[in-house]
């Protein structure tokens, strides 16, 4: 913050100005909306067997996945790669793997009124924390819920305060946290 401040002579008239630099911190407010929507119904898959195998991987080359490991419809396949080491700082070029099949079967979960609200309310909370870490003063907020037959809908308004020197930081990392929800 600067400006310039009048310089007087005895008889009270401006014979010039100086310029200087306030060291004053400036607090701006302004308004941020929030609306975090969850959905009533989800689709979860629920695991139902597992395959482990071993292999090997030579200079990028890999032996031993069997041909029964190949993923399908229902099923997941993670890779878990080891890489050998001769020395704290020396590894090798070979690597052991794991080979994990999971099957699984999807559901559809359905919430209540009461999960959808602990989930909203949870989002919600995590979102002022994030703001209080940022620096932002929360002034007051607003919050209107609505329940309909898809989802739930929590919309936020937000007064916050911050300095005005940080403001553009943190609308950036707002709306980051905007888009987690």
């Amino acid at each position: 913050m600067s400006g310039l401040l009048p310089i007087y002579n005895d008889s009270q008239e401006i014979v010039g100005y100086e310029k200087t630099n306030a060291s004053a911190d400036v607090w701006i407010k302004y308004e941020e909306n929030i609306e975090i929507t969850i959905p009533r119904s989800q689709t979860v898959r629920h695991y139902t067997s597992k395959k482990v195998h071993s292999g090997l991987v030579l200079f990028g080359h890999r032996f031993c996945l069997p041909q029964s490991l190949m993923a399908s419809d229902q099923e997941e396949l993670y890779i878990e790669q080891h890489q050998w080491k001769l020395f704290e700082h020396f590894y090798l070029p070979f690597y052991n793997e794991e080979y994990c099949l999971m099957k699984y079967e999807n559901a559809t979960v359905c919430y209540d009124d009461e999960s959808l609200k602990k989930k909203a309310d949870q989002k919600y909370l995590e979102f002022i924390i994030q703001l209080e870490k940022l620096g932002v003063e929360i002034i007051e907020n607003n919050v209107t819920i609505e329940s309909g037959p898809k989802d739930y809908r929590m919309n936020v308004q937000f007064l916050l305060e911050a300095n005005a020197s940080e403001k553009c930081t943190l609308e950036s990392q707002v709306q980051e946290l905007q888009k987690q929800e």
